[in-house]
């Protein structure tokens, strides 16, 4: 067998592993096994620029996390806000320069090469290899309206050097995910067709197709065993093809994991537009949350703007950039960015909490990370950042605290997340930046 036949039977054994794991979830009675286990994921939600000196943080013990973050109240029992640590290794990374452009740092935690490539994987790309190998897409990168795309502006990365860009364009990303015939967008000034597909079917008709086409390479031994895999998957497919194909919930409804409608994205808009950031954010969070939902991925990141924020906010009557405003703008003014940031953070929590799953809801076994990248913007300080962890991986963090950590570094908030996605290591990033997990997150 020559080195190309090797690499194509490899790749077609890859797809028919990752169609059995699409729908391995479906047991021969019809009945979603997943959705009574309950399937771990995690999401990041990025915003630009970051606290004040003077902002209205979390208090312990308070029965509402304040005036900016108020919005996420609903949720209040299923957050950690974590409130003073330290970007430590993005201090040290560039001393003496502008702290902006340290965005690799915010989820590596390693030295950036040249100061401008990020120095190692991040902690979704991390958890990715290890919750993220059954699904369509390993992981899955977001993002609105992203002006500077060189590397220190990137969030995710793969492995040192390798930078993930998100997809900017909701209609571009309906396409990617829920695309090849399954579901199309609507056309400009038409409206958006009905939706309505089955992932679990789409994987067994790509698994049977693929067995196809490798099963007269095999031998007599290792073809017996695939004919009793493909007969397994025809059954499967007939008992799907008797439940009607699709349905259950959206990013919203109550439906089974793996049975799912995308969501509507109606007519494509300039995604470049400042007017039009807030229904692109929507647009992407709601994919995101289907996504997951799906399985389609397990990982996935949104990253709104730049370190620099150059969005104007035209829809809060405000008429000055993000970063203008972070040096000396009006406080009201600051505060209703920040606000309307925690809005579409509970937004997207309310998604993930509406899927009834498991002995809970997607939320319960989806932890979320809400990172930003100052402690105070004013000064472009990386330190006493104020983060937040909602959701859980089915019992692992402690929830409904806020959580004061001054001086420590984020480095530590990573080890912890790696762990409860069952990753042992105790340290993440460079070592010098790392003391190990956050006991007070663990449950």
């Amino acid at each position: 067998m020559t080195p190309v036949k090797k690499q194509s039977w490899l790749c077609s054994r890859r797809a028919f592993l990752g169609g059995l794991g699409a729908v391995g979830f479906t047991h021969l009675s019809g009945r979603p096994a997943q959705a009574q286990l309950g399937r771990k994921r995690f999401a990041v939600f990025y915003s630009p620029e970051g606290m004040w000196g003077w902002a209205d943080r979390p208090a312990a013990g308070a029965n509402t996390l304040g005036s900016i973050f108020g919005p996420m109240d609903p949720f209040r029992s299923k957050i950690t806000a974590l409130d003073g640590m330290d970007l430590q290794t993005g201090v040290n990374d560039r001393p003496g320069v502008d702290e902006h452009h340290r965005l690799p740092h915010l989820l590596g935690c390693t030295k950036m090469v040249n100061g401008v490539t990020g120095g190692g994987p991040t902690i979704d790309q991390k958890i990715a290899k290890v919750i993220g190998g059954g699904s369509t897409f390993e992981s899955l990168q977001f993002g609105v309206q992203i002006v500077y795309t060189d590397g220190s502006g990137r969030l995710i990365w793969k492995a040192r050097a390798e930078q993930l860009p998100p997809m900017e364009d909701p209609w571009q990303a309906y396409n990617r995910i829920f695309g090849n015939g399954m579901a199309q967008p609507a056309q400009p000034g038409q409206p958006p067709p009905p939706a309505k597909f089955d992932l679990r079917k789409s994987a067994l008709d790509y698994s049977l197709g693929e067995i196809a086409s490798v099963q007269q390479r095999l031998g007599a031994s290792d073809r017996k065993r695939v004919e009793s895999y493909q007969d397994s998957l025809r059954d499967i497919e007939k008992r799907l093809t008797g439940l009607g194909g699709g349905g259950g919930g959206g990013g919203g409804g109550g439906g089974a994991v793996g049975a799912c409608t995308p969501p509507g994205v109606g007519a494509p808009m300039d995604v470049k537009a400042k007017a039009n950031f807030p229904a692109v954010s929507k647009l992407q969070m709601d994919l995101m949350a289907t996504a997951l939902q799906c399985g389609a991925t397990n990982v996935a990141s949104l990253q709104h703007g730049n370190s620099v924020d150059q969005c104007t906010y035209p829809w809060l009557g405000i008429r000055r950039s993000g970063h203008d405003l972070s040096h000396g703008g009006s406080r009201t003014d600051q505060q209703k960015v920040y606000k309307w940031y925690a809005e579409q953070f509970a937004y997207l929590l309310g998604k993930l909490d509406a899927v009834k799953e498991g002995a809970g809801t997607m939320l319960d076994y989806t932890v979320v990370l809400w990172v930003m990248e100052f402690g105070d913007s004013y000064g472009h300080r990386l330190r006493n950042l104020m983060w937040f962890v909602a959701g859980n991986t089915g019992g692992f963090l402690k929830q409904g605290q806020v959580l004061k950590f001054p001086g420590r570094s984020v480095s530590d908030l990573h080890a912890t997340l790696q762990n409860a996605f069952g990753i042992k290591e105790q340290v993440f990033g460079d070592a010098q930046y790392c003391t190990g997990p956050v006991a007070g997150m663990i449950a």
